[in-house]
């Protein structure tokens, strides 16, 4: 009987012992679980933020460099950043890659924001701190932020030119991607809140769009869209000073995880709850302590009954808990190892021989035989993680590549920790879990983002560098000097060959300045249609302008050969250097247009020739165009035409400028206007004036046509709509500026006969200067000759003037076409004029311009 107590004690001893042990032991092993997946998933979640951040990080600096942005901000006019960005940007938002895109001007002044173009002007610094620190630093950042509109994370660059803060540029992406991305790669659900403090900032009319979706609890706004199951009265059991706690809902218990999301200003701006369903954890406990306590009761049976039946309930139990945790590491792509370190000997568990398509029976595991298996350029890396292990006793997680024997290439992440046994030694546990769909999206997303690098540095036809690299390798090579190179008459190759010739002839000359420059530490660039350029950091300032000498006559030499239409191409290129360190793309342009007026092979850039002051005062003159058309300074004047009693019966209408109370002649700002879009603007406002002035009036009028206006679709249809609505079409005459085009286009021919069908005159003005082609002029059939003011100012003097008015005259006589004499300023002129037949008469002897 005492034996029989004896026996019970120790059953009960044993039994208690064990119950103890196993709760200690469960306590402890999830006490290090809880510590360990939070470490994991603020691991995930700052891996998360930081590859945002990177994104839009370098994003911001491509942006905040763009010689197009750069000089948007010089000039004032976010018209460039708008027509410049904004395929980029509809990109970007499809793909989302960014929410926001922002530029501003100091301090917080919002100067083009493609989400809100209506905030232009908007001063924000109340809301972007960031901004105003960025503007006052000079120095870049990247942080969360609750701005006027919304939550995110943003990069914010200071756009710097030349020393000079310019302004500011953020790029931002909403936080609500968060929760999506953390089920996404840990298969855990989380859901956003956000303290009701942060949300001051919003806007009132953002507010409202905010708060679609989430509800306001206390101090806090639940995001009801993060996760549906659960509701916002959550937040009543959550105690924010806490880290880890528990959870429960819909009667089941969760570990809740908290991680705050800090602002600029280092304040909470929100938090991020991640669930852990904790319980697998108790069921896994209860079942071990089960299977334990099944075991411990076998054993007692037998110890008692000492019986086979009795061992082979024991293996199949064992063996049904090692299928279902191998069925459970089978689902998550996940092995587990336990590697001896003093003796070598590693066990493996059968989903590890699965992930490794090995097959058991085959295959002895050892620490050499794994190693064969990790990619050779992740080796030296592992054995370093595994050998820190060791030494430092901490647990490690680390990702790498492996090779399979069917040459597949798997991403996995390890776990490892070392466990010290008094009698197996130093072992070293851990798991392996292919992450190879993560790590895909992941190389995914950065492939997507260096494409785009790509796009924005790189010349699609040539691939080449483009302009945006060259001025970014100007500002990384600051002492290099620089040369462009043009292709004369490129327009002619394309209008004539055809485009694709064209682009034949582009990418042949990349191709053979290329094999030019292989020798040199030169770089190459195509910065515009026919436009190349040349950085140099090698050569000396006389071996780069022979360089560029012998380039020029080489190509002059070479034939491009277009085999699909077997067309000869001969091209000149002429270039401008400029061998100064400040402001060189705009020297060596300069130089560029001044090698072609002069027509040489190519021109360096002098300060003393105050080429740049001349390309400013253009710029001014631009400016003061854009001026006058905004404000309604664009004014109409108009000269009499007389006969030959000098009665006034016509009037050339004529353009004029004011500015500053001034009246500028179109000498000081047509020619320029011309190279502008605002060209065809001045023409359109002359020709509605005209129309409107003369219509209460009787007197012809004439008005002021070039070849490019006819071209000018938009201005054509102008034309035809504005004088459709005047009634006595036969008072107006079209004054064609004679030049080469309106003998060579068809157009200008349809034109005139169009107008003329209509009723309405044509002159052709300024002939006689250079152009004058009799054949073709019998072609167009024009009403009026007016013979251009050179020919006659000096004809009292210049027989050879008068010789040429004569056969002029004779010419029209024959064709039935009226000539005009212009530039009559004196009674003698006059005279002669009318001796040598001439119909009407223009000039200052009669009257100077006036307004109209």
């Amino acid at each position: 009987m005492n034996i029989r107590k004896s026996y019970l004690l120790i059953i009960i001893f044993s039994f208690g012992f064990f119950i103890v042990s196993e709760l200690i032991s469960f306590y402890i092993d999830y006490q290090k679980s809880k510590n360990d997946i939070y470490q994991d998933d603020k691991t995930a979640i700052t891996n998360l933020l930081n590859a945002q951040e990177e994104n839009l990080r370098m994003l911001a600096n491509i942006f905040s460099n763009d010689r197009a942005v750069i000089e948007a901000y010089e000039q004032n006019n976010p018209q460039i950043i708008i027509k410049h960005l904004e395929p980029i940007w509809e990109k970007m938002k499809k793909e989302k890659l960014v929410y926001e895109v922002h530029f501003f001007k100091p301090p917080a002044i919002s100067f083009v924001n493609f989400s809100n173009f209506q905030s232009l002007g908007k001063d924000v610094s109340d809301a972007r701190k960031d901004i105003l620190w960025v503007t006052s630093s000079f120095q870049p950042s990247t942080h969360n932020l609750m701005c006027k509109t919304y939550a995110g994370i943003r990069a914010t660059y200071p756009i710097i030119d030349d020393g000079k803060l310019l302004g500011g540029l953020s790029l931002g992406k909403k936080i609500d991607w968060l929760p999506k991305a953390i089920k996404k790669n840990t298969n855990r659900d989380s859901f956003l809140v956000y303290t009701r403090k942060s949300v001051e900032t919003l806007d009132p009319k953002y507010y409202k769009l905010f708060m679609q979706n989430k509800t306001i609890v206390g101090d806090y706004i639940f995001a009801n869209t993060t996760l549906k199951s659960l509701t916002p009265n959550v937040i009543k059991e959550i105690d924010f000073h806490k880290n880890i706690q528990y959870l429960k809902q819909n009667h089941h218990l969760y570990l809740l995880d908290k991680y705050p999301l800090l602002d600029f200003s280092h304040k909470t701006m929100a938090y991020l709850f991640v669930l852990n369903d904790i319980k697998p954890y108790y069921m896994s406990y209860i079942k071990s302590l089960s299977m334990n306590f099944i075991l411990i009761f076998i054993t007692a049976l037998l110890i008692f009954f000492i019986t086979k039946k009795a061992l082979g309930e024991l293996n199949q139990k064992l063996q049904e808990s090692l299928d279902e945790l191998n069925l459970a590491q089978k689902s998550a792509k996940m092995g587990s190892y336990l590697y001896n370190v003093e003796t070598g000997h590693i066990d493996w568990s059968e989903n590890h021989y699965t992930l490794f398509k090995l097959n058991k029976k085959n295959f002895t595991p050892s620490f050499e035989n794994f190693l064969t298996f990790v990619h050779p350029q992740d080796r030296e890396s592992v054995l370093e993680q595994i050998e820190y292990t060791i030494l430092s006793k901490q647990h490690r997680a680390f990702e790498y590549r492996i090779l399979l024997r069917d040459k597949t290439e798997l991403y996995v992440r390890s776990t490892a920790t070392l466990i010290e046994d008094p009698k197996k030694g130093k072992l070293l546990t851990g798991t392996i879990q292919d992450i190879t769909e993560h790590k895909k999206l992941e190389i995914e997303n950065q492939k997507k983002t260096e494409l785009l690098s790509k796009q924005l540095y790189s010349d699609e036809l040539t691939n080449l560098p483009n302009r945006r690299a060259l001025v970014r390798d100007m500002q990384r090579y600051q002492n290099a000097t620089l040369a462009i190179i043009n292709i004369k008459s490129f327009k002619n190759i394309n209008d004539v060959f055809g485009f694709d010739v064209g682009n034949y002839t582009l990418q042949t000359l990349a191709q053979k300045l290329l094999l030019n420059i292989q020798n040199f530490e030169l770089l190459l660039y195509r910065i515009g249609s026919d436009e190349f350029a040349l950085l140099n950091n090698s050569l000396s300032h006389k071996q780069f302008e022979e360089f560029v000498s012998n380039t020029i006559i080489q190509i002059e030499h070479e034939v491009f050969f277009y085999l699909p239409k077997e067309v000869e191409i001969n091209i000149s290129i002429y270039a401008g250097i400029c061998l100064s360190t400040s402001n060189r793309l705009a020297c060596a342009d300069v130089a560029l247009s001044e090698a072609n007026k002069m027509h040489k092979d190519y021109v360096i850039y002098s300060s003393s020739e105050n080429l740049i002051e001349e390309q400013e005062q253009k710029v001014k003159i631009i400016n003061i165009i854009k001026t006058a058309l905004q404000n309604n300074k664009i004014l109409l004047f108009g000269q009499p035409i007389v006969d030959r009693d000098a009665q006034t019966h016509k009037y050339e209408t004529l353009v004029r400028l004011e500015h500053d109370g001034k009246i500028l002649s179109p000498f000081s700002f047509l020619e320029i206007a011309k190279k502008t879009k605002y060209y065809p603007l001045i023409t359109r406002k002359v020709i509605h004036r005209a129309l409107e002035v003369f219509k209460e009036r009787k007197e012809q009028f004439s008005i002021n046509l070039v070849a490019e206006d006819i071209l000018n679709e938009s201005t054509l249809a102008f034309i035809r709509k504005e004088i459709l609505s005047f009634k006595d079409k036969e008072r107006i005459i079209f004054e064609i500026v004679e030049s080469e085009d309106i003998y060579q286009i068809d157009e200008v021919a349809e034109f005139i006969k169009e107008m003329q069908n209509l009723g309405i005159k044509i002159a052709i003005d300024d002939f006689g200067t250079g152009y004058s082609n009799f054949s073709y002029l019998m072609e167009l059939q024009p009403d009026y000759l007016k013979i251009d003011g050179s020919l006659i100012k000096d004809i009292d003097t210049n027989e050879n003037a008068k010789n040429i008015v004569t056969t002029i005259v004779t010419f029209a006589k024959e064709l039935n076409c009226k000539t005009v004499a212009e530039y009559i300023h004196s009674k003698e002129i006059f005279e002669i004029c009318k001796e040598l037949g001439i119909d009407e008469f223009q000039g200052y002897y009669f009257s100077e311009p006036k307004p109209l």
